[in-house]
Formats: structure tokens, sequence, C-alpha cells
């Protein structure tokens, strides 16, 4: 494709003018998993003119640019609209009496988590992931919490938070002006991604070429990659955690019991689990080509993704096999990248498919619905990357891992300097076992936490009598 026909699909959001990435076109459809303030809850049109969107009589909490949209939307957002009508005052919406809390002391932090208990509890698993958003980033004034919708205005310049007056506006200027860049960035984030869906890179997301010499990796991804500015170079920032965070833990533990130095590695195996939601972007090989220009002794990469929601919301099958096509510099020095999908982990490794990992990421180690552990440790040898966008979580999972498994912690958990720089909208609401690893929030400040942004690493305890231990990785 042509880059200047790739990058016209999406000149709306600077992508003509932007060095960073340099040819783009849609990977995926329109991503159905999204707030956009200011617009329709089901096609994203925004009002023009005197136009005005029409609020749900029932919740009162979303809001619609015609009936043929709120019809199309009705089969999904009914359980949630019915539940939370029930739970509100006659004709309002179910944060309308948030305002008095807060004069009473009560923090919205709280008042948010237990209204999303609330309706989790009475809808069990028809709550979905964007229903705790709404009640997350409800249209409420973001200084009194007046939910009052015929007074709310939306911030004109990140057009994310309302006010319910100028002078509520001007009162929180102060707050709001430290937050209003990264609230923008979200916004324009979110609606790219739900009316166009997530991008697929056809250059290096940023200036690269491959090494002759090891170097270490900087102190952080933004000595790297400029601070974004559109959402284009902000999801790149995501993807590129992935493999930077992983390099930046073997950097710190080595590879192998006897933690040997990762950049003297020629083959290196990763195993990712439970990254579902973001792993069906992976098979862009120029993310996981970086590897491969950082370190110059390194010849083969493979990276087997392992979650059963691949197989089970996006279409993939165990003969699922890519080999990659590298760069002209790497294809040269006759470097080789594979990326595989499997379902199940037990079934994967009695299989002939089978490749022994170097390391394994992952965002948890527990079933969200059924609590049920469903990563263990491998050989202690292999060491296991966890990352997770609040410290919390990783905290709970590694309480939860410990009762089971004798590991031994080789990367405290940490602010991870290689998250990701795209504002993600976070929502306050727990599964009925834990914090769900997506669905988290950091601070009550802000309404946004960034990928990625904690990380540790651990390996399985040494056990007298264990046996069949690979002492050394894959070389």
């Amino acid at each position: 494709m042509d880059g200047k026909i790739a990058r016209s699909a999406f000149s709306e959001w600077g992508m003509e003018n932007t060095p960073v990435v340099r040819k783009c076109i849609p990977l995926t459809g329109p991503q159905k998993a999204f707030i956009v303030p200011g617009s329709c809850f089901e096609c994203y049109t925004k009002p023009q003119g005197e136009e005005r969107l029409k609020t749900c009589g029932g919740c009162h909490l979303v809001q619609f640019c015609s009936k043929d949209c709120q019809k199309k939307n009705w089969s999904t957002h009914k359980y949630f609209c019915r539940a939370a009508k029930a739970q509100s005052e006659p004709g309002r919406d179910i944060y309308s009496t948030a305002n008095k809390k807060i004069e009473k002391g009560k923090k919205w932090f709280n008042i948010v988590k237990e209204t999303s208990q609330l309706l989790q509890g009475i809808l069990g698993f028809k709550f979905e992931h964007i229903d705790g958003i709404l009640l997350s980033a409800p249209r409420v004034c973001n200084f009194c919490w007046n939910s009052e919708s015929s007074t709310l205005k939306l911030c004109e310049d990140c057009c994310a938070v309302y006010y319910c007056s100028g002078a509520h506006f001007e009162a929180d200027a102060a707050v709001h002006k430290s937050l209003c860049r990264s609230l923008k960035l979200m916004v324009k984030c979110d609606e790219l991604l739900a009316t166009k869906g997530y991008p697929d890179l056809l250059s290096m997301p940023f200036p690269s070429k491959s090494v002759t010499k090891y170097e270490k990796l900087p102190k952080g991804i933004l000595d790297l990659i400029n601070i974004p500015s559109n959402p284009i170079d902000a999801i790149s920032s995501d993807w590129l955690s992935y493999p930077l965070s992983i390099l930046y833990a073997l950097e710190k533990i080595g590879l192998g019991i006897d933690s040997s130095p990762v950049h003297e590695a020629k083959k290196l195996t990763i195993h990712m689990m439970d990254c579902a939601n973001e792993l069906h972007i992976f098979h862009n090989s120029l993310i996981w080509e970086y590897l491969f220009h950082r370190l110059p002794n390194l010849k083969s990469l493979r990276v087997v993704m392992i979650d059963p929601e691949l197989f089970h919301e996006l279409g993939y099958t165990d003969s699922n096999h890519f080999q990659m096509s590298l760069c002209e510099d790497c294809e040269q020095r006759g470097r080789k990248l594979a990326v595989s999908v499997e379902e199940n982990l037990r079934i994967y490794k009695w299989s002939d498919r089978y490749v022994r990992p170097d390391v394994i990421l992952t965002h948890g180690i527990k079933n969200q619905t059924t609590g049920n552990m469903f990563i263990h440790t491998a050989e202690p040898s292999i060491p296991m990357v966890m990352m997770n966008v609040i410290r919390e979580c990783i905290e709970t999972d590694l309480q939860f891992l410990s009762m089971h498994e004798d590991i031994k912690l080789k990367l405290p958990i940490q602010v991870n300097p290689f998250c990701g720089q795209r504002p993600i909208r976070s929502c306050i609401y727990t599964s009925q076992y834990t914090t769900s690893s997506s669905c988290s929030y950091v601070d009550p400040k802000t309404s946004f936490v960034y990928g990625n942004g904690y990380i540790c690493a651990m390996q399985r305890d040494i056990k007298a009598g264990y046996h069949r231990i690979r002492m050394t990785p894959n070389k």
C-alpha cells in the first residue's frame, strides 16, 4: 500500500505531519469498548451546529444521536440500563445524589467504587467492561459532581471532563491544567480505536537500525521516543513497551539459573500469557524486530502467544504460525522471527509444536472468571515477567501464587521505566475474585493509567531433588 494512501486514512489524527510513524493502515475494525465524551454512544457521531445528543431516558448516563442508534445499542445496553434505573431516583441518573454525599465528607472514588460493585453484584456476568467505564467516567461536573445534564459542558480543550458552570471551570483550572493535555490525548486515542480500530505499522515506529556492539537500554522509554502528541504514536508506545520491558527485565536478572547475559543469547523464545486484548496486534514484526536491533548476537526470535480468548473471540486456530518478514539488514544477517498462537498451555506442552521458553510474560496468573490459577511457574531456569497497570494487582497475584508455588522474586515490583505512554481510561470496579488488570484505578485525582505501568520478575525456587533443570538458556 502506498504510504500516502495509508496515511490519508488517518489524516485527521495528524499522521501526515509526524516523522515518527511513517506508514499506517487499519489493522482491526472499530473497537466498541470506548466512551468518547460528547459523541453518540453507538456510532460516535458528534453533533454539528444546533444538533443535540439525546440522553437515554432509562439510565440517564449515555447519549445517542438518533432513535436508530439507541435501538441498535439496546440489545447490549438494556441490562445495565434497567439495573441503573432501578437504583436511581425517578428521572435522574444513579449519581444524582453524589454531590450531597461529597458535601458530607464522602470521597468520589468511594462513591464510584460502591456504585460499580452494586451494579456488578446485580448483573453478575452481564456486567460488561463498557459498563465499568460508564460508571467511572460519568457526565458529572468535575468540580462539584453535579449530574444535572442540562447545565454540563465539556472542557473545550481536552473534551474529556464536564463542568456545570464557568465559575466551576475557573475554580478547577489549576488542578485540571496539569491533566488536560494527557486527557486530550486519551480521548483522541479512544476515538481513533472506537471509530477506526487499531492501526498496523508498516515501518519502524521510531528511528532504529541494527547495532554491531551491544549497548544497554537507556533509563526509560522517553529516551528512545518523543512524548506522544498524537494517538498513533501513543498507541505505538504501548506496543513497544512489551519488547522493551522484557529486555529491561532480562538485563536486570539474566537468562537461566546462571543468569547469563541476555545480549549473549543467539536464540530467544518468549511465551506471552493472558494478554489476548493486546496480543492480536502482535503479528506486527516491526515491534519484535527491535529486539534484533538491540541484541547483535540474536539470530532467532520466537514469540508464542497463549490465551483461550485468542480463539474464542478472535478466531485463531492452532495452525496459526507466522514467519515474519524483517528489514533488509536483518535478512542479510540471516535472522529469523516467528510468531504463533496457542489456546491451552498444557495441551501445547504435550504437542510436537512445543518450544521451551526462555522467558514468560504475563499480566496475571488468575482466571478473572473462575479465580483459578492458570499460569504455573515453570522450571527454575525460566524467569516469568509480570506487568500490570497497577501495583496492587501484581501484589495480589504474587500473594496468590506464593500459596501454590515456591517462588523467588528476582526483580522487585517497581514502576516500569518502559511503560506505554498512551493514557488509558481506567474504571473503578473489581471482579468477585480480584481486581481486573485491565480495569484498575491508580490515582483518584486522575482518570487514566498507563499500560504496563508496573513490572516484576520471578523464578521458581530451586528445591532439593528437583531434576531436569536446563541450566542455560537457548543459545
